[in-house]
This record gives C-alpha cells, sequence and structure tokens, in this order.
C-alpha cells in the first residue's frame, strides 16, 4: 500500500511538473495542445483509481455529473448541501441538473471515473477547478456499485468527457 501511495505521490509530482512547465510558455497553444495539458492535470490530480488501485490512469474515463456554484456568499452551505443531498439519494438524474459552471466563483464539482480495468465508477467530489492541484481539495471518493455505475455514468453529460493519458 505504501508503494503505490509513494507511486502515486511521485507521478502526481511529475504531472505537476510539466502542467507547471506548460502553463509557464508564453505562446498560444493550440486546442490539441490544451486537452492534453487539461487531461494530464486532472490525472495527476485524482492519482490513484480508488477501483483499481493503479496509479497510471491510462484508459480511465472521466465526466462531470455536477456544478454546483453558490450564486452568493450566502448560500455556498445550501448549494453544496443540495448537490450532497442527491448524491447520498444516488438520485444522478438531479444531481446532473446542476450545471451551473462559473468561472468567477467557486464551487463544488462532481465527477465520474470509469475504470476500465474493474468495469467499476468512481464518484469524486472536489472543490473548484482552480483548486484541483491542492491535496486537500476532494471532499469525497466513492466506489459505486454496478447499478448505480450505470445510472450515474448515463445521467453524466457526454460533452466534455475525457479518455485519461
Amino acid at each position: 500500500m505504501i508503494t503505490v501511495v509513494a507511486c502515486a505521490a511521485a507521478a502526481a509530482l511529475v504531472v505537476a511538473f510539466v502542467v507547471h512547465r506548460l502553463i509557464e510558455e508564453r505562446r498560444e497553444q493550440s486546442p490539441a495542445a490544451r486537452e492534453v495539458q487539461n487531461r494530464l492535470m486532472m490525472a495527476g490530480r485524482i492519482g490513484v483509481c480508488d477501483a483499481c488501485g493503479r496509479s497510471s490512469l491510462t484508459g480511465h474515463e472521466l465526466r462531470t455529473l455536477a456544478v454546483a456554484v453558490p450564486h452568493d456568499a450566502g448560500s455556498a452551505d445550501l448549494w453544496v448541501a443540495r448537490l450532497t443531498a442527491a448524491l447520498d439519494a444516488k438520485s444522478w438524474a438531479e444531481a446532473s441538473k446542476m450545471n451551473e459552471f462559473d468561472g468567477r466563483n467557486d464551487g463544488v464539482i462532481a465527477y465520474l471515473l470509469r475504470c476500465p480495468i474493474r468495469s467499476a465508477v468512481v464518484l469524486l467530489l472536489s472543490t473548484s477547478y482552480y483548486e484541483l492541484m491542492s491535496e486537500d481539495s476532494w471532499l469525497r471518493r466513492e466506489i459505486l456499485s454496478e447499478d448505480e455505475s450505470a445510472s450515474a455514468w448515463t445521467a453524466a453529460t457526454a460533452e466534455g468527457s475525457m479518455i485519461l493519458p
């Protein structure tokens, strides 16, 4: 277990270094280069697949299930509570209706990671997109049952789905 954690940490550091170098480049990047950068950043942030235990996420697919962004500072707890309640109830359709990304405000994002090794889906609940490189941004990581996996994956938007490198 310690070896897996050490490998995941090393992989995350390498990915963070590569992403940092890519961000430092001042040249205009092609859409393909930006897509590769996003995939590397997400793979590095996730680190290890909870379903198969591997630090290599090659072939794993990531989808966004829900994005909850509070409309004002006083409603932050309400929005997180609504999303958490939908996830706890396994109400994937209800959760998927919460799709209100706003780059000006922090939020909570529910991702689904489909593992090709174990044919399972992992629910990943994270704080704002801009905090992906912080180690404490994962609020929840849960392996879904076979039935939950199928219905959650169907509810999640295929738009923006990415296969991780």
